[in-house]
């Protein structure tokens, strides 16, 4: 399945629709435990435009691939383009009289839109439609959470008509800036609604309405547990049941030196490190340690060399000498106090507490005072503005109180109106959901609407002008993109045809993209080469480039490098060596695979289903 660069720009467009954003940088692994950090400092729920583990600085998915425990996995399914029409409104419907026709009308309305606008050329829709329908039945957490095909038809989530209309609606309303649409989709994050509660049959993890809980289990018999298992999702706390280890947010068994990894190490597990791209174990004991690095159970000496760590009442430097159990206190390995006993940070306290007010105490329950998250249970986080442990919710209604830290607006054009944050970590205010406007104040950094900045002294929202600052297009005027030129990032006003640019959203006319020049340098605005044409990078879909010209891509017979960005609209994509699923530059695209053979999604598979979630081999399709 392809990765394209220009539709993901609609994507983004979305995303910059939905959120708005302020310079801050306020989320960490200690308040975001169920999601990811994006660019303005807000956690994010997952989805394929915010996708990260537990705190981490959130990734955008390629358009192959949904948000599946903090992963991007690869979620198509192989549904052929729509008959007559454009409209998706199948058999005389509204197009939203069920799921499936629902989907329809959004993959046609979103392929119509990204072709307005230029990112797309004309005559591609049906090609776009073969790529995006697919994708958008299996989204799993992708477009605000919409549920997969299956999930909705098995019960596991609940579907919206109402809402659906509405999102047909918003999504036909939106408008060009630039190559990217702009406006308000927040109904097409209500289409669907969770409904499979603990050990519930689901199909994704989207249909779990437990936040603790991921879709687990075998192909077609999944439910809703607490993960931990080879292949499941990992439990909270990123931990797995022995001998498994948690690799990019799922329970997987440990790679072996040699395997292909990423450029970070935990994709090689707890004992691993990713090294010039393939796994090594880290060092032993008595085996050097050059970067200060061992395994979990030793430490690097002064002299570079691992020893076993220290038990209680030996000797230490510091607290990574010496075991689990123990800390470093006045050179001595000291035991971890226990609730009640005294501290100054929370590794001098057992698993389970923390250091709270001085002492260490049993993480809290729902209620329990806190100051930070790591003061709560691993499942709740700390309300910055209530400073008590709470789950997090998404679902505020217009008019309802609200936090913007626990307790989150469900409109995605809303925001949480006039709260108010203790400066000295007491209890602040509470305010309500709705549409900001200039001068409400923005105590986390992000509370502010399109076209406004959080101005930093004051913490109010402003309206955005020439120069002001940003985070994101998002801050800026349509006229304008946020820029990196200097060292902060300002609004400018945005680039013409034919002129030089260095970045993908600073393009005035429709349609057009900075296209950077060979060594990834400065380029000039213009349009995206199409077929023929020379290209140094991207080239209109459904084309790619390969040695600086546009070349068919993606069907059978054409080539593909998923890696490299260039997938198959149908078949998979097979590699010199004659292998699938593993092709990094130099594939052809072949047709649809038996069960049992490697896949990356589900157009490669003969039964239209790649089960992602365990081995990523083509499987016998669900009822």
């Amino acid at each position: 399945m392809r990765s394209m660069p220009l539709v993901l720009g609609f994507l983004l467009g979305l995303a910059a629709a939905a959120f708005t954003g302020c310079p801050t940088s306020t989320c960490s692994p200690a308040n975001c435990a169920l999601g990811c950090c994006d660019a303005s400092g807000r956690c994010q729920t997952s989805s394929s435009s915010t996708c990260g583990p537990k705190g981490s600085i959130c990734s955008t998915c390629r358009i192959d691939e949904s948000c599946v425990s903090g992963s991007c996995m690869s979620s198509s399914s192989g549904a052929g383009p729509a008959g007559g029409g454009t409209s998706g409104t199948g058999g005389g419907t509204s197009g939203t009289g069920t799921y499936a026709a629902f989907l329809d009308g959004f993959s046609n309305g979103y392929c119509a839109k990204v072709i307005e606008c230029g990112q797309l050329p004309n005559g591609s829709a049906s090609e776009c439609f073969a790529v995006f329908r697919p994708y958008v039945a299996r989204s799993a957490g992708s477009f605000g959470g919409l549920a997969t095909e299956r999930g909705v038809r098995i019960g596991a989530s609940t579907f919206d008509a109402a809402k659906a209309q509405t999102c047909l609606a918003q999504l036909a309303s939106t408008t060009c800036s630039g190559s990217s649409p702009q406006g308000n989709t927040s109904a097409c994050s209500e289409v669907t609604r969770p409904a499979a509660g603990l050990n519930a049959a689901c199909d994704s993890n989207a249909d779990c309405s437990d936040p603790t809980t991921s879709c687990n289990g075998q192909p077609c018999m999944r439910r809703c547990t607490t993960g931990g298992g080879l292949g499941e999702a990992c439990r909270a706390g990123m931990a797995c049941d022995a001998p498994n280890v948690c690799i990019n947010g799922r329970c997987a068994a440990e790679p072996a030196p040699g395997t292909p990894c990423s450029s970070f190490s935990s994709s090689c597990g707890p004992n691993g490190q990713c090294r010039n791209g393939v796994c090594e174990r880290l060092p032993t004991v008595g085996q050097p340690c050059p970067n200060f690095v061992c395994v979990a159970s030793a430490y690097c000496d002064a002299q570079r060399v691992c020893r076993d760590k220290k038990p209680i009442g030996q000797t230490c430097a510091l607290s990574s000498d010496c075991t689990s159990d123990a800390f470093c206190r006045s050179s001595v390995c000291t035991a971890r106090g226990t609730p009640g006993a005294s501290c100054r940070m929370d590794s001098e306290c057992a698993d389970g507490t923390s250091c709270f007010e001085g002492s260490c105490r049993t993480r809290g329950a729902m209620g329990a005072r806190c100051i930070r998250s790591q003061d709560c249970t691993s499942t709740l986080s700390c309300d910055e503005v209530l400073r008590t442990c709470q789950s997090y919710v998404s679902n505020v209604t217009t008019g309802q109180p609200c936090t913007n830290s626990t307790q989150r607006c469900q409109s995605s054009s809303e925001q949480c109106r006039n709260v108010v944050v203790n400066a000295d970590g007491g209890v602040g205010t509470r305010g309500t959901c709705g549409t900001p406007v200039v001068g409400d104040p923005c105590p986390f950094g992000y509370e502010c609407a399109t076209a406004q900045y959080c101005e930093s002294v004051a913490k109010t929202c402003q309206a955005a002008g020439p120069s002001t600052p940003c985070s994101s297009d998002n801050n800026c005027r349509s006229t304008d993109f946020c820029s990196y030129a200097g060292n902060t990032r300002t609004c400018a006003p945005k680039i013409a045809t034919g002129q030089p640019c260095t970045e993908s959203s600073s393009c005035a006319a429709q349609g057009d993209r900075c296209q950077l020049g060979a060594d990834g340098g400065v380029g000039r605005c213009g349009p995206t080469p199409t077929l023929g044409q020379p290209c140094t990078s991207a080239c209109a879909f459904p084309n790619a480039c390969s040695n600086g010209v546009c070349v068919m891509a993606g069907h059978v017979g054409e080539i593909c490098s998923p890696n490299t960005g260039t997938g198959c609209i149908n078949g998979a994509c097979q590699g010199p060596d004659g292998g699938i699923g593993t092709v990094v530059t130099g594939g052809r695209c072949v047709g649809p695979q038996p069960n049992g053979t490697r896949c990356e999604s589900d157009v490669g598979c003969q039964s239209g289903h790649c089960d992602r979630v365990g081995n990523s081999t083509c499987v016998a399709a669900c009822n």
